[in-house]
């Protein structure tokens, strides 16, 4: 496709007055006959009177073998790719023996720093350590730092989310006070089951939590630093009314 094209004086670019006077038309002559040529994302395309259709033979990236798909077209995630030819592509009979690997034993989750790590062991007797993972709860799936098939990843989550669970049952799900007169009360669950409502207490000189109600130490120390916070809250919004004032 041939094309044709003035050039034109660009802005800003303009000599000043005198000399070779203002000179605003441009003096480029006109081009016959050339590509049109246009930046798209980096790349040149030429507009030339050819054929688009090309052929791709499909090999696999892992080994190496020429295949054509059953159903659907495998390949691995390269953000390095910059054309179809340069796809890792994967056949349907290692895609196969990948499912069959990914056969998992056991797991066991730990955290520590705000970072969660998975140990791993497969059925076929090949371990992985400390693996960098993230639970998604949305999809009910753990994606790991393998590339490893779906139906593990809702596996892993399933023993993800008992781990999790035993994990948090001491840990205070609910904490909710209320203050009446020379009185105060707090309701409050854990993630494992256990609940106490309306119980009232007091703070000794101590700074320990004194309860009507026998409670166990580790849920009297989560309702003593909750209501700590809650006494902040409350003193930070009436600072606020009395600003307002």
């Amino acid at each position: 496709m041939s094309v044709v094209f003035r050039g034109v004086a660009q802005f800003g670019r303009a000599l000043p007055w005198g000399g070779r006077g203002r000179g605003f038309e441009s003096r480029r002559s006109d081009h016959l006959n050339r590509p049109l040529r246009f930046p798209v994302r980096a790349f040149f395309v030429d507009f030339v009177e050819e054929t688009m259709i090309r052929e791709l033979e499909l090999v696999c990236s892992e080994c190496g073998e020429k295949f054509l798909p059953k159903e659907k077209l495998f390949y691995r995630d390269d953000y390095m790719a910059n054309s179809i030819r340069e796809t890792k592509l994967i056949c349907d009979k290692c895609i196969a023996a990948w499912n069959k690997k990914w056969k998992i034993k056991s797991a066991v989750f730990a955290e520590k720093d705000c970072v969660m790590t998975v140990d791993l062991e497969l059925k076929d007797g090949t371990k992985y350590t400390k693996l960098d993972c993230t639970a998604i709860p949305e999809t009910e799936i753990v994606v790991v730092g393998e590339d490893i098939p779906l139906e593990a990843q809702k596996k892993l989550y399933k023993i993800f989310a008992k781990w999790d669970m035993e994990r948090k049952a001491n840990l205070l799900k609910d904490c909710i006070f209320k203050e009446e007169f020379m009185r105060t009360t707090v309701t409050c669950a854990t993630y494992g089951g256990e609940k106490f409502k309306d119980v009232a207490f007091r703070v000794n000189r101590k700074g320990e939590l004194e309860t009507e109600v026998a409670m166990p130490d580790y849920i009297k120390a989560q309702v003593l630093e909750n209501f700590y916070l809650y006494g902040e809250q409350a003193a930070m919004e009436e600072g606020g009314e009395n600003k307002d004032e």
